[in-house]
């Protein structure tokens, strides 16, 4: 591969801000795609622990399975490392189902609560 001096310069892109470049949406809609749709959620530490967890989980089963990891989750998961509490509607509905399926395994008590009230304020503010 060949590099120029441009593409040598140039800052480097996070997976997400390239995965939002291609899927910008080309006409104009009546109303804005869930991507779109920002919400806030307020995670404590141990919540943000919770979440970091199973997003690691979820990019490493899709690992194992010889595929590429959603987008959806490793944009979150950046968002998650770099202290965001923001969601796009549709994340936080795949990540309220995958903190559900997460809290029907056998776990500690206390990431099973951390995880239902993350769940739980997801559902409520979707």
């Amino acid at each position: 591969m060949i590099v120029t001096k441009r593409q040598y310069l140039s800052p480097p892109r996070s997976y997400c801000q390239v995965q939002a470049v291609k899927q910008q949406p080309v006409k104009r809609m009546s109303s804005p795609p869930q991507e779109a749709e920002i919400r806030e959620i307020d995670l404590t530490r141990e919540e943000r622990w919770v979440v970091h967890h199973v997003l690691i989980k979820r990019a490493d089963e899709s690992i194992d399975e010889r595929e590429v990891p959603p987008a959806w989750v490793l944009c979150l998961f950046d968002d998650i490392e770099a202290g965001e509490d923001t969601v796009t509607r549709a994340q936080g509905w795949k990540l309220h189902d995958l903190l559900r399926r997460y809290c029907a395994l056998d776990l500690p008590n206390d990431d099973r609560e951390h995880a239902r009230a993350v769940a739980d304020r997801l559902s409520n503010c979707l």
